[in-house]
């Protein structure tokens, strides 16, 4: 995208394949159209793109990389069903990102994709997801409430030298409700580390082992 082209729309011609990586980053244009024959959008592809608040995702993307929308203005986005794994900070930082809808086939989160989406208030996370990072909705200040997903095994932490204390999935997240779904047996380790916020989980009849560190909180 050339620099300092300011065409409020842009259309990505026919025939492209893939969007690479810092491609778009910081453009100014409002709108992004995307043509069926796109299957990849790479790192950084749209990172810093703070006018843009409209761009369609068609169904042929498979692949979507790390901080590729980080820093959009959208307040909508719908993920293809192709997609299996949300990176690392997509869409980080998208403060005006309010609803999310993730495909049905979707099987793992990296760490802080949704982090600073201060508008965020609505997300389900299917039960096809096994594995989740960590900081994935950190200050995510409108996300009150969430649902986990029964198959997920995995919840990964990490040790920030920053603020001190060890980050999982909901770290610094403003979630108070979470439902545990029917079917789901086990709580895995790791889920509610350090998720001092949450005041209300609904536990379904079935569960049978709560893992080491599931619900682990440490006040500073």
């Amino acid at each position: 995208y050339p620099e300092g082209k300011t065409d409020s729309t842009y259309t990505v011609p026919e025939n492209v394949e893939a969007i690479k990586g810092h491609a778009f980053m910081s453009a100014k244009c409002s709108s992004i159209i995307i043509p069926d024959s796109v299957t990849t959008i790479n790192n950084y592809a749209f990172e810093g793109c703070n006018y843009l608040s409209k761009i369609n995702l068609p169904s042929n993307i498979n692949s979507i990389g790390s901080q590729a929308f980080s820093g959009c203005s959208f307040k909508n986005i719908t993920i293809p069903d192709q997609v299996k794994i949300i990176s690392s900070g997509t869409f980080s930082n998208c403060k005006n990102l309010e609803t999310v809808i993730l495909p049905n086939g979707l099987i793992g989160i990296g760490y802080g994709a949704f982090s600073g989406c201060t508008s965020l208030t609505s997300i389900t996370l299917p039960d096809s997801i096994t594995e989740l990072a960590h900081d994935i909705f950190k200050g995510c200040s409108k996300l009150t409430s969430i649902n986990i997903p029964k198959n997920l095994n995995k919840c990964t932490t990490n040790y920030s030298s920053y603020d001190s204390k060890t980050h999982a999935a909901f770290t610094d997240s403003n979630v108070t409700e979470v439902k545990i779904p029917k079917g789901m047996t086990k709580i895995p380790s790791n889920l509610f580390y350090n998720c001092t916020s949450i005041k209300d989980i609904e536990l379904p009849d079935g569960i049978i082992a709560i893992e080491s560190m599931a619900f682990f909180s440490r006040h500073a």
